[in-house]
């Protein structure tokens, strides 16, 4: 009984992968059509399933995601996705975005469930999108780790300056004394 078994096994198996081939084959085309449509938070939600599945994606999905990932101002996840396509494919736009994000924004480590508000800085956007994607990270976490526009911030007390294309290390404001 355990020959019949172990026999088997690879005929299982090459089901389960065939199962997982038509899932990832449904789920692109979904990709596609959300994407199309604009509909970001579905395409984020369906990318985040292909990647569950383990099916090796196309460089259009991970440029469909990143738009997604844009849209809610997540550079880091932008950059990531964009840099998977790259490794795939490559292609001009998301080379020139990749070489944009590096040079035009800054990383930073903010740990600390405060406010983060802008100083002085560019209002594209994009840039505000970001930050409102960091405020809303450390209001719901309390840590945002990834890309923020250069321009001068209030992080709870302290004044924070972000630099295009300089890594922030990390800031945390001390506990207020009373």
């Amino acid at each position: 009984m355990a020959i019949v078994l172990a026999l088997s096994t690879p005929a299982v198996a090459g089901r389960a992968d065939d199962v997982q081939t038509s899932e990832y084959h449904r789920l692109a085309q979904e990709l596609s059509t959300l994407a199309g449509r604009q509909a970001w938070t579905g395409v984020e939600r369906t990318y985040r399933a292909m990647v569950a599945l383990g099916v090796p994606m196309t460089a259009a999905d991970h440029r469909r995601a990143a738009d997604a990932a844009r849209s809610r101002g997540d550079i880091t996840a932008l950059r990531e996705r964009l840099a998977a396509s790259v490794r795939l494919e490559e292609n001009r736009d998301a080379i020139e975005t990749l070489w944009s994000i590096d040079a035009g924004m800054g990383r930073a480590r903010l740990e600390g469930a405060v406010e983060l508000r802008v100083v002085e800085g560019v209002w594209l956007p994009e840039a505000v999108a970001a930050v409102d994607f960091a405020a809303e990270q450390l209001a719901r976490e309390g840590v945002f780790e990834g890309y923020l526009p250069p321009g001068t911030y209030r992080f709870g007390e302290l004044t924070v300056v972000i630099v295009a294309g300089e890594e922030l290390q990390r800031v945390h404001p001390a506990p207020r004394s009373r």
